[in-house]
């Protein structure tokens, strides 16, 4: 098993330091780290540790090209505020000026908190290097706090989204952990991606098949993977041309990435 004890001495020795506030058996996180070892499975999630204070990762799963099209030599230079950077601008917006607040603030009034059992999650997209957008699902929890509850160190995830998450819309949650062990749902919030999509009234369905015909695929496979037929498809693909002005799909997809529709 791959073990980081570097960060275990670290975040021990933190615990007194002057102004900030240890979290209570940070310990138990660190297990994630301690247990994980990429030849053994959780190659789905790119795992992080990130210091705030110094603005750097204290730590990157080796997966991270994979999840986040950046390897990790490109991440740890640039270093986490770079990296968030590269997030959609509307997406960055909402999250830094809407949730971030918001959450932080829920988080304040939670009774007899116990940061501990708080974990935080929203998706978001980032800038590919093709510029196109990938859509991924960030993770973490707290190991360490100012006194006003704002994160200094945090251990998360990444996943990717891309395939999975197709509605125009970024999800923000927050969930804590009950006496049995079980995460509930305390906080969420849904903030629409369409404006700029309504501006052509793309449907869910549309937007759909133009992330499918970006990656490549014919409208049997499209009908094949939606249930639906291949008729319809061809019909919607129709429909997707007249309302964006376009003469091809190669057109249509090239709008949809300038948009961050795909």
């Amino acid at each position: 098993m791959k073990k980081l004890p570097e960060f275990f001495e670290y975040v021990k020795s933190a615990r007194n330091a002057i102004g900030e506030i240890a979290v209570p058996n940070y310990e138990k996180h660190f297990e994630n780290l301690e247990n994980f070892d990429p030849s053994l499975g959780f190659l789905d999630r790119n795992v992080f540790i990130i210091d705030f204070r110094t603005s750097e990762f204290l730590y990157l799963s080796p997966n991270t090209n994979s999840i986040l099209g950046y390897n990790q030599a490109e991440c740890k230079k640039m270093g986490p505020m770079k990296v968030m950077e590269l997030m959609h601008p509307t997406d960055a917006n909402i999250i830094t000026s809407k949730f971030f607040v918001e959450g932080h603030e829920f988080i304040k009034k939670i009774k007899d908190l116990d940061i501990t059992r708080v974990k935080v999650s929203y998706s978001y997209r980032l800038l590919q290097k093709d510029n196109t957008y990938r859509v991924l699902l960030q993770q973490f929890s707290h190991l360490m706090l100012d006194e006003d509850y704002n994160p200094l160190v945090i251990l998360g995830t990444t996943s990717d989204l891309t395939d999975i998450h197709t509605k125009p819309e970024l999800f923000c949650r927050i969930h804590q952990q009950n006496s049995k062990g079980k995460w509930d749902k305390v906080y969420e919030r849904i903030y629409s991606l369409v404006d700029v999509v309504e501006d052509y009234n793309l449907t869910p369905k549309e937007l759909e098949i133009l992330k499918f015909v970006h990656k490549g695929l014919s409208s049997k496979e499209i009908a094949n993977l939606t249930q639906r037929s291949e008729e319809t498809i061809k019909s919607q693909r129709k429909s997707i041309l007249a309302k964006t002005n376009c003469q091809t799909m190669t057109d249509a997809v090239l709008l949809a990435v300038k948009n961050a529709w795909v």
